[in-house]
């Protein structure tokens, strides 16, 4: 439930819109909207500070003092001491758009009565294994990076029990918050080891659905992948499916030898 109001309370459209240019999207699951896969009947979390507000009342976090602008308090909250003030430990790395997205991000949870204290650190640091680093040793509150592979696969996997970084796996591991869910595990499984023409390939269904439910993690934005030509250039495009902006390269052309 925690992790549900922080989804509502965070104001990703508007870091969509204005850092991003409005170019990329909110996703609702490990799966972009556009992706074959995708499933549409999901749970989402629009930015909606008052069912964000309502859901932190109800878990105990309250607004003791009536005043929006300071943090609520824990009253009644498991394992936190009464009068606990809703402030979260924050880190990313120090990037300018991190910094940016971070800075509305403060704005938007300050709405629902969560305060953060933000943490930017180097990238190098950030990404170092555990269980030094804040990442992947898994020493966090909330914690912003980013996380991508070179497939159109539906990477389900990044949240299964195998992966969360410990020493057995040298602290390399994808599933950073830790979390477990046998349910979610076993029908990740089955549609990793499934073909697309099998029955069990639609289990990424079932998978996207508990992910959304659940939130191991809370999708931000897609990443844009920019590129420049010359006004005369042709034949060049972005193809999702690779990392590489001259994948295809034997279709270039300029000048006269554009049709």
């Amino acid at each position: 439930r925690m992790r549900q109001a922080l989804a509502l309370c965070l104001d990703r459209q508007k870091v969509v819109d204005t850092v991003l240019f409005g170019l990329s999207q909110v996703p609702d699951s490990y799966l972009p909207a556009d992706h074959p896969l995708h499933n549409g009947n999901i749970e989402t979390y629009s930015f909606n500070p008052a069912s964000g507000n309502t859901i932190l009342e109800q878990i105990g976090w309250l607004d003791q003092d009536k005043d929006p602008a300071t943090p609520r308090q824990a009253a009644g909250v498991t394992n936190v001491p009464g009068g606990t003030p809703l402030i979260l430990n924050y880190v990313t790395s120090s990037a300018t758009q991190r910094r940016q997205v971070t800075e509305l991000f403060t704005q938007s949870l300050a709405q629902c009565g969560i305060g953060l204290n933000v943490s930017y650190v180097n990238a190098s640091d950030l990404y170092q294994p555990g269980p030094v680093g804040p990442l992947f040793g898994r020493q966090f509150d909330l914690a912003e990076y980013a996380i991508g592979v070179n497939s159109i696969e539906p990477q389900c996997s990044w949240f299964t029990t195998a992966q969360i970084p410990t020493a057995a796996n040298n602290w390399v591991g994808t599933n950073i918050s830790g979390y477990k869910n046998a349910t979610y595990d076993a029908a990740c499984l089955q549609a990793m080891q499934s073909l697309p023409d099998d029955p069990g390939y639609t289990s990424h269904q079932q998978a996207q659905s508990i992910f959304a439910s659940e939130l191991p993690s809370i999708p931000l934005y897609q990443r844009l992948r920019v590129a420049a030509t010359r006004p005369d250039f042709c034949g060049f495009k972005l193809d999702s499916s690779s990392t590489y902006a001259l994948a295809d390269i034997e279709t270039f052309d300029y000048g006269s030898g554009c049709k």
